[in-house]
This record gives C-alpha cells, sequence and structure tokens, in this order.
C-alpha cells in the first residue's frame, strides 16, 4: 500500500480487515464454495487446484491466474518496514495516504460501505522491479525423498509433476 501512495499511483489506499466470524460477504461465499468443492477432489497438482477452482462455480465462474516465477518481484526493504509494535492481527482498517508516514500513530475509523463506482486498475509493475527468483526454488532433500516414496500413489500426472521438481544439493 505505502508503494503504491509513494509512487503516486493513488493519494490515498485504504484496506479493511472484517471481524472474524461470518460476514456474509462474497469473499466468504466464494471460499465456501471452494472448501465445498475441495472436500469432493482429490488434488496433486497446482493444475488440479486451478481445475477445482474453475469448476466450482458454473455460473459467474472464478478467474484463476496463475502465477509464474517471472510474475514474484523483489521490492525494496522500505516498502515493507513496518512501525514498531504494529499488529496486523489487532488492524480493522489500515489508511496510507501521501502526507502520512508509517512510523506516526495510527486511528481508528468507522468501517463504512464502498463507493459505487470501482477502484482504479491496478498498476503493472513488471518493468518497475527486479524479479525475485530467476528460477524456481529448490524443495528440501527430505522433502523430495517423502515424495518420491509416496509417487506409486499417484496418478501419471501428477508422478510427472513431481518428479520434475528442483531439488537442494
Amino acid at each position: 500500500m505505502a508503494l503504491l501512495v509513494s509512487r503516486r499511483y493513488f493519494t490515498e489506499v485504504q484496506q479493511k480487515f472484517m471481524v472474524s466470524g461470518h460476514s456474509f460477504l462474497p469473499c466468504d461465499r466464494s471460499f465456501a464454495t471452494l472448501e465445498k468443492r475441495r472436500k469432493v477432489t482429490t488434488l496433486y497438482t497446482p493444475s488440479n487446484v486451478v481445475d477445482m477452482t474453475l469448476g466450482a462455480r458454473q455460473q459467474q465462474p472464478f478467474n484463476v491466474l496463475e502465477m509464474k516465477c517471472q510474475d514474484f518481484r523483489q521490492l525494496p526493504d522500505t516498502t515493507l518496514r513496518r512501525p514498531p509494535g504494529f499488529l496486523i492481527t489487532s488492524m480493522m482498517w489500515m489508511k496510507v495516504t501521501g502526507s502520512h508516514s508509517l512510523y506516526e500513530g495510527w486511528k481508528t475509523w468507522l468501517v463504512t460501505k464502498p463507493r459505487k463506482n470501482g477502484p482504479p486498475p491496478v498498476p503493472s509493475f513488471a518493468t518497475s522491479y527486479a524479479r525475485a527468483y530467476e528460477d524456481p526454488l529448490p524443495i528440501k532433500k527430505e522433502k523430495h525423498r517423502d515424495l518420491m516414496t509416496m509417487l506409486m500413489y499417484m496418478p501419471a500426472e501428477a508422478q510427472a509433476f513431481y518428479e520434475a521438481l528442483e531439488c537442494e544439493e
């Protein structure tokens, strides 16, 4: 959020966190739909998760964006710095403005309904920052060994996926 404001994509960014429990918001219904589908679906690979997600709703199907290695970017440490004593679990609404320092105190705000006109499109950082990873990260040797012992219980597609995983030396 601070990055978007500091780069002047927005003058103000607000992120709201709903109170624990059932809020009956669309995101809660979406999560419940996916959880129901997951309980009756056998998932072996990320592509199985994509297929499950795409097939979870016939009307208004979910949009799935598969992230590849080149999609992850290395952000500067200054964008990730948090004020001392900051606990995300105690926040209900965060608001960042160009005039507000992340090191100043936080204020409490009343959560209201969002405006009818939608937010502007998310800016693309593809050319702004270096890739976080050039290649997929290897898995731990012990994890690789465990997966290889379970291959005989998996379908051929899943076996090919796990055999292709890189392992730490």
